[in-house]
């Protein structure tokens, strides 16, 4: 377990890692996911860089319809990014 800490705003933060035990079939899905879920954050980094955004509002209206149409994620996922 990795515990930091922020003395600015007072919080402690931990982390824990573990090693998943999954089924084949569901370590594919978990797979596809991730890599979705890479391209979509990819997509979204890369019109921030391109037109000077950083603001994580604008540039979810900015991504998320283009998105839609070319990502299988489900609307919680892409609403995340």
């Amino acid at each position: 377990m990795l515990l930091t800490s922020n003395q600015k705003d007072r919080t402690l933060k931990a982390t824990l890692r573990f090693k998943l035990r999954l089924e084949p079939e569901t370590e594919t899905a978990l797979r596809e996911t991730l890599e979705q879920f890479t391209d979509c954050f990819n997509t979204v980094c890369r019109h921030g860089w391109d037109n000077n955004e950083r603001n994580g509002t604008r540039l979810h209206h900015a991504t998320y319809r283009s998105e839609e149409h070319t990502s299988e994620l489900q609307s919680q996922f892409r609403i995340s990014y």
